[in-house]
């Protein structure tokens, strides 16, 4: 057994599809009452309605969702500590709530097939060390390390750490096969699974060490093509890509981006890019990158969204004034001559699998054609009537912000910062994504929430939670890749 040491060489593959669980106010399947073991274990709750996992101690918000995918059941977690000092401490409160949660479902650890955890980004390296040592502790008898991917990414709500989970478990007379393997030869890690038909592979922790971005990039995307070429996939399998970027705003997201473009160009994939999702970490180390990643030998469904410019179709002149800081959207014209490589970001605005109906949706930010939205700080109303169906029934309204039915019977929202209107404009342009697959926002069933400014991270969590209700969320401080935007939305719809 090995457990991956800061600064080593970390690919732990394994990224997942989920199937989130249904609530009370939202249409989708309720799991039966063989989906949960009886008498489930102290410390959570389990509401058979909602198919939600409610640890007691932090009850105001799920802790994880079990989903029938067909040929089997992904429980999807996404969990904070509810006691515990320091990484060290909080961590190992996370893994005690996995581990009652796999007791619950009777399989063990071989069925965890990937860990993202979150850490300060405040001593990162340290605190990376930590927490991969209570990993090792809490995986010590099982002969392998999931793949897992360390974040620098500092928690909300003033924790130390919180982290995301994927476990699969099996229905009955259908095979489910998950294998971990080690490449020793370049200290890789990833997990595969054969099911129902099918082959997945799941990516975390892909690392390059180079003293800038661009040389880090490289060697990750290099690493990747050779993992899928071991299972016989390649680029085109991709289904969804998690891109973490250390300082990422300006030349570091271009690099990223002129490196991917041309890692997937060599490997055949010019059109129907998988969802991803571009974030900024800050960890102190030059050329900090992280790659997440599944890939599928499914059916496929890239989809962009017609209130935005696909992201692969951007203006040259647009991605040389971000790559250099000019502007929140195309105003003048840059020359080409200025000697600034620049490639568009390949990525679809979000990706559908028929098969299992799962909707991955991307990284998605206030964005309309190719202009930033609501960069000022200043009083607004919006209407969000195509929102309504989320929230109608529930109640909505807040510190900050205030939802009312005028006198046309339209809902408007009355905001007062940029990150407000933001988050309601990024909700609204996801909630019109999903729509290509008669799906809402009162679909998803997991949510993850990049906030730029720590201070923001309540206001922005509270819009969240009063317009999708009890879904596992995970919010940090990330920075988004471009200056003006305030906040990134990612997550997973099904009906």
């Amino acid at each position: 057994m090995f457990i991956h040491q800061p600064f080593i060489g970390v690919f732990s593959l394994c990224v997942v599809y989920i199937t989130m669980g249904g609530r009370h106010i939202v249409k989708g399947s309720v799991p039966s009452s063989e989906d949960v073991l009886p008498g489930f274990c102290e410390g959570f709750s389990y509401s058979p309605e909602s198919g939600i996992f409610l640890p007691k101690k932090i009850a105001a918000s799920p802790s994880a969702t079990k989903l029938d995918l067909g040929s089997h059941f992904e429980i999807r977690c996404s969990i904070y500590p509810s006691s515990g000092e320091g990484v060290g401490g909080q961590f190992k409160d996370c893994l005690s709530q996995i581990s009652r949660i796999l007791t619950a479902q009777g399989v063990d650890r071989k069925n965890i097939v990937q860990f993202t955890v979150f850490l300060p980004s405040d001593g990162f390296l340290w605190n990376r060390e930590a927490a991969a040592s209570v990993l090792g502790d809490f995986l010590h008898e099982s002969g392998f390390i999931p793949p897992t991917s360390f974040i620098g990414q500092t928690p909300s709500h003033g924790k130390m750490t919180c982290l995301e989970s994927v476990i699969l478990t099996p229905k009955e007379n259908i095979s489910l096969k998950i294998r971990h393997e080690h490449i020793p030869q370049v200290d890789v890690d990833y997990s595969a699974a054969e099911v129902g038909g099918h082959r997945w592979m799941w990516g975390g922790g892909l690392e390059g060490h180079g003293p800038d971005t661009k040389t880090s990039c490289v060697r990750a995307f290099s690493l990747l093509a050779d993992v899928l070429a071991r299972e016989g996939m390649s680029f085109q399998h991709i289904v969804s890509q998690k891109n973490y970027v250390d300082s990422i705003c300006h030349r570091n997201y271009n690099d990223f981006n002129v490196v991917r473009a041309a890692a997937y160009r060599r490997g055949g994939l010019v059109d129907g890019f998988p969802s991803a999702t571009g974030i900024g970490t800050v960890t102190g180390v030059p050329g900090h990158f992280v790659m997440e990643f599944v890939a599928y030998d499914g059916v496929r469904e890239p989809l962009d969204n017609d209130w935005q410019r696909p992201a692969h179709k951007y203006d040259r002149e647009w991605l040389e004034q971000q790559a250099r800081g000019v502007g929140a959207s195309i105003g003048g014209s840059l020359s080409s001559s200025t000697g600034l490589s620049v490639d568009t970001p390949k990525f679809s605005r979000g990706l559908y699998l028929p098969e299992s109906g799962v909707f991955l949706v991307s990284g998605t930010a206030s964005i309309i054609g190719t202009k930033i939205q609501h960069t000022m700080d200043e009083p607004k109303e919006m209407r969000i009537d195509d929102l309504a169906d989320a929230f109608v029934g529930r109640g909505v309204g807040g510190s900050g912000f205030e939802v009312v039915a005028d006198a046309g019977g339209r809902f408007v929202v009355q905001t007062t910062s940029a990150v407000e209107a933001q988050t309601w404009q990024t909700l609204k342009i996801i909630n019109h994504l999903l729509a290509q697959r008669d799906m809402s926002v009162a679909d998803i069933r997991q949510l993850r929430v990049y906030v730029k400014h720590i201070g923001d991270v309540n206001r922005v969590s509270e819009i969240c939670r009063k317009v999708l209700g009890d879904v596992p969320t995970i919010c940090v401080n990330g920075s988004v890749c471009y200056e003006d935007m305030l906040v990134e939305l990612e997550g997973l719809a099904k009906k």
